[in-house]
């Protein structure tokens, strides 16, 4: 995006975390499901999800924290594995119901495990008008990141200008600066034009997902209209970004990702 509008993004999620924190969403009629997608086997850090951090499993926080952002009418642990799921009820939040084994693998897309778990309640007769994909592994989120998540999403969805909204960060430095190898061994820009560029700050802004959370509307999933032919849910044309600060939006697939965290968590804790 042109760094104009990055920087519109920035100031209008700062301005939505701030209005997010004096919202009364108990007063609201809408139901909001959480999903937290927290399957057992995985691969890079062995039991990622319940990982001990500060003596407290990694989902616990994210447990909490939709506890305490006061948003949701139900939090749903997808999961296959027990172990999971019994740390998921002892912070009071039984499963409902196990995620099937045919959505358990490392390949299948989150939004596809998400559109069956609003299927599964819709099936037992428990409807909800928006969702909200929250990450099992963000114990640097705060309450008041989701609550204005919310607040930016419900605002532009009711003038039919946003139906998903994603937690995003700006890259560390410019994608257009990258640089990969080619067949010789021998390094090579990525994009030759923009990498030939001198000032950084003449490039483009980009901004990643951070995979902390999304707020989606229920009938965009459920409608079908952005399932692919391979059978997986695409990311919705009308998304928006939030913009969480950097130190917020440490992304857990790999022990130095963990060991990040954990340091980024501490300096929190000194601050505060």
């Amino acid at each position: 995006m042109p760094s104009e509008d990055f920087a519109c993004a920035v100031r209008m999620s700062s301005e939505f975390r701030e209005l997010g924190a004096s919202m009364d969403f108990s007063a609201t009629e809408f139901r909001c499901l959480a999903v937290i997608l927290a399957r057992g086997g995985s691969e890079r850090i062995r039991d990622k999800n319940i990982v001990d951090f500060f003596g407290k499993p990694l989902l616990g926080y994210s447990l909490e924290l939709a506890d305490a952002a006061d948003i949701f009418t139900r939090v749903h642990v997808s999961t296959d594995c027990e172990r999971i799921a019994s740390v998921a009820r002892a912070f009071g939040h039984a499963t409902d119901f196990a995620r099937p084994s045919g959505l358990s693998d490392a390949r299948t897309g989150v939004w596809s495990v998400v559109r069956s778990v609003l299927a599964e309640y819709s099936r037992r007769g428990e409807e909800f008008d928006y969702v909200c994909l929250l990450s099992a592994c963000a114990p640097l989120l705060r309450r008041e990141d989701l609550r204005g998540g919310m607040a930016y999403f419900l605002s532009y969805f009711r003038r039919g200008e946003c139906i998903q909204l994603m937690a995003c960060c700006e890259y560390l430095a410019s994608p257009l600066r990258a640089l990969g190898f080619s067949e010789t061994g021998m390094l090579e820009p990525l994009d030759a034009s923009s990498f030939a560029e001198s000032r950084s700050q003449d490039l483009r802004a980009y901004v990643m997902d951070t995979g902390a959370f999304a707020y989606r509307a229920s009938s965009d999933l459920l409608s079908g209209e952005y399932v692919a032919t391979n059978g997986e849910v695409a990311m919705s044309r009308l998304a928006r970004a939030y913009i969480l600060p950097r130190a917020r939006a440490v992304d857990i697939n790999e022990p130095s990702d963990l060991e990040f965290a954990k340091l980024l968590y501490r300096a929190q804790e000194i601050r505060e």
